[in-house]
């Protein structure tokens, strides 16, 4: 199958495309703006960020998905969306759950899976994603770059909970509900609290490489729109997917920890 992955030159899109390969599919990675080469009879939407305005959000979760999917006419289209969208909903997070998540980000999410719905396409809400060749702000790839240089990372006090899981998982995922509408998590359903992970990866850290100051625990407030409890239940994914996720949280941490050694 010829398959186009979206966001394919990302984080997320890498692991992706790769998983894609691995599985015998051909495949074309773009970025949201690139010409479209063709037809496709898959396309992978795995582009976006966290834009500061709701007219961006809007352009890179929705608009751009749809304008893909009109020059592509791909006969099935999986679209990743985000846990983000269940909100404050109760734990662990259900596909047929309400979705309560009122940020902007949410909100444009939430109108992009609408969309892909309508078309017969397949939503993944992933949770926390983490992995090789992850950079930026989010906590694993910001903590690793502050014990690496020796420094504390500001956090807040840690106490919400999250569901980490690592992108070759999601990956995996994506291969697995190609050709299989509907909604599907992308998680552990294990909470854990981020505080604890934070330590987790500094003692990790610190028994291969040698001291290195704590996470700044309490340095800095929540976020607005902060979640305190965060989980997905995989439970639909395994059943009619045959999906579960392989990487523990603590062989994850254990192998970007080693790859920070080998850097």
């Amino acid at each position: 199958m010829r398959v186009i992955v979206v966001g394919g030159h990302g984080f997320i899109g890498r692991h992706v495309a790769t998983a894609l390969r691995g599985a015998g599919h051909a495949v074309q990675v773009a970025g949201r703006t690139d010409p479209v080469a063709g037809e496709a009879e898959a396309l992978v939407f795995a582009q976006g960020t966290r834009a500061p305005d709701a007219e961006r959000l809007a352009a890179e979760h929705v608009q751009a998905p749809a304008a893909w999917r009109a020059a592509v006419r791909p006969a099935h289209m999986v679209y990743l969306s985000s846990g983000e969208v269940y909100g404050d909903a109760p734990v662990p997070f259900c596909e047929e759950g309400p979705l309560l998540g009122a940020s902007p980000y949410a909100r444009a999410k939430r109108a992009g899976e609408e969309a892909t719905l309508a078309a017969g396409g397949t939503v993944l809400r992933p949770a926390v994603v983490y992995g090789p060749g992850q950079t930026g702000t989010m906590l694993i790839p910001a903590l690793l770059a502050h014990l690496a240089a020796g420094e504390v990372l500001p956090m807040t006090a840690g106490t919400q909970t999250r569901d980490f899981v690592h992108v070759k998982d999601l990956a995996r995922l994506v291969v697995a509900a190609l050709g299989h509408p509907g909604v599907f998590n992308a998680g552990t359903g294990v909470e854990r609290a981020v505080a604890d992970v934070a330590l987790d990866l500094w003692r990790t850290f610190q028994a291969r490489f040698g001291p290195r100051p704590p996470p700044g625990l309490g340095q800095r407030p929540e976020r607005p729109h902060e979640h305190a409890r965060y989980a997905l239940d995989p439970s639909r994914a395994a059943a009619a997917l045959g999906w579960r996720p392989v990487v523990s949280l603590s062989e994850g941490l254990a192998d970007l920890v080693a790859r920070a050694g080998a850097e």
